[in-house]
């Protein structure tokens, strides 16, 4: 056992001057008497017998307290040995999207746990990944830790709080990171850059657009291509499907297949029955995936799954009321506001917890009542008044645009008419465009194996306040 601060111990001297006070208090001087023959005895000695100084119990204790009180100032520790082996932490970034078993495998997966072995010999490692992975490969080299899949930001938080316990990191990141190499040696994930591995799929209309990195050609199956550009180390491909289905096969990327998006069927009623209604129904069945029936999955006025609400306000002053709205709403996105007398039909819509307002009237900063309110779900859009009638065409079309983008998911302007039925979850762009790079921050494990001193001045400071209690409790 160690001291770290030993003049702790003058309190020491304390324990001496307790004693000393102790011994101090000699007393009266004690004659025992009896017969007169005992009292002529006593006259004859020189010097009466003195009393004896007794430790009390309250003394043993109160010195006690001082002596562990004294240890504990002094700060008392033990050196205990860590096992010999460092406890090193590695954390994947993902370069397959896989989810499941079965899908396309992790690539160079053997070959990071080969340099992870290298850089942290004789290292215990444990890995931290998301996604599906093959645990099997990586049991083989270390222990595994799965991370919920999110951002590069989300999962290098999560790693490193799980892996605070560990003597060191590295971390395998498709491109450098200064922020990563804080936290400790971050290593290239690849030893080779890859050419053609499709991030983004783009549907527009009839058309497909493929982003890969590099130059290399996409084996294409059911459709043609029209035009390619390489640009930045990648490439951006135009195709134009010829078949019921079209697949994109592509090194590092699970099988992509496109087919036809199933038309939406709408259907009116209600409210929606004015020449205005009547034409931007037209227009939407004209121009996009959208077909009209007697029943459908959007329903205007009427019932369906998704619903557009229109006149189902109540009647309100809204004389010198102003607008407030959640402008970071999809519904308000590129609309322009003063298009629409929001406030004419002097309309607001009844409160109800089980919907959002996004558009409300106020007065004096005071809510007046909702003018556009949307159901917790998003499933249905409710409007205190009729916005598309009052309105310019061009400007009720945007509304309409929007209201129909929320409801469904995109908006009947995109014409969206294919949909990705396969291979969806695609790599991202920092997965494409891996690159190996030189290695950056720190591998420390010099400090594995070294004693970390226990500390044992809390337990005598215990003790000794323990003990001082209970002397307290005695003289009660």
């Amino acid at each position: 056992m160690n001291l770290e601060q030993i003049p702790g111990l003058f309190l020491l001297v304390s324990v001496g001057l307790l004693a000393w006070l102790a011994f101090m208090q000699r007393g009266a001087k004690r004659l025992e008497v009896g017969t007169l023959f005992i009292w002529q005895r006593v006259v004859a000695r020189q010097q009466a017998r003195e009393r004896k100084v007794k430790m009390e119990p309250l003394l043993w204790l109160l010195a006690a307290a001082l002596l562990l009180g004294s240890f504990a100032a002094a700060r008392p520790v033990l050196a205990a040995a860590l096992p010999s082996s460092a406890v090193v932490a590695v954390y994947l970034e993902r370069l397959s999207p896989a989810q499941h078993p079965g899908e396309l495998p992790e690539p160079e997966l053997e070959e990071v746990l080969v340099r992870a072995q290298e850089v942290a010999p004789g290292a215990k490692l444990e890995f931290y990944y998301s996604g599906w992975i093959d645990q099997e490969l990586l049991a083989t080299a270390g222990s595994t830790r799965a991370l919920a899949r999110g951002s590069l930001a989300q999962e290098l938080a999560q790693f490193q709080a799980q892996s605070r316990g560990a003597d060191a990191r590295v971390l395998f990141l498709c491109e450098p990171s200064p922020a990563a190499s804080r936290i400790g040696l971050v290593l290239p994930r690849v030893s080779r850059a890859r050419s053609g591995v499709v991030h983004q799929v783009e549907l527009r209309g009839r058309r497909v657009f493929v982003h890969s990195s590099g130059s290399a050609s996409l084996s294409v199956d059911g459709a043609g291509l029209l035009w390619a550009r390489l640009s930045n180390g990648g490439a951006v491909r135009e195709y134009e499907p010829k078949a019921a289905k079209m697949a994109i096969l592509a090194e590092g990327t699970p099988r992509i297949e496109i087919v036809d998006a199933p038309p939406i069927q709408v259907c009116s009623g209600g409210q929606w029955n004015s020449d205005v209604h009547r034409a931007l129904l037209e227009a939407l069945v004209r121009n996009s995936n959208f077909v009209q029936q007697d029943k459908g999955r959007l329903g205007f006025d009427c019932d369906a799954p998704s619903r557009v609400e229109i006149q189902r306000g109540q009647p309100t002053d809204l004389a010198g009321a102003q607008l407030s709205y959640s402008s970071q709403h999809r519904l308000f996105a590129e609309l322009p506001l003063d298009a629409f007398n929001w406030l004419a039909q002097n309309l607001t819509l009844a409160p109800d917890p089980e919907w959002q307002p996004l558009l409300s009237a106020t007065r004096n900063g005071k809510v007046i009542g909702d003018l556009i309110a949307i159901s917790f779900d998003s499933k249905t859009i409710r409007f205190a008044g009729d916005p598309f009638s009052l309105a310019s065409a061009g400007a009720a079309a945007l509304l309409l645009d929007n209201t129909i983008g929320v409801l469904v998911g995109s908006r009947p302007s995109e014409n969206v008419r294919l949909r990705i039925a396969q291979g969806a979850n695609l790599p991202t762009e920092r997965a494409a465009y891996a690159a190996p790079f030189d290695p950056q921050g720190t591998l420390d494990v010099s400090s594995a194996g070294a004693p970390r001193p226990f500390e044992l001045a809390h337990l005598f400071a215990i003790a000794s306040a323990a003990l001082a209690l209970f002397a307290a409790w005695l003289t009660r």
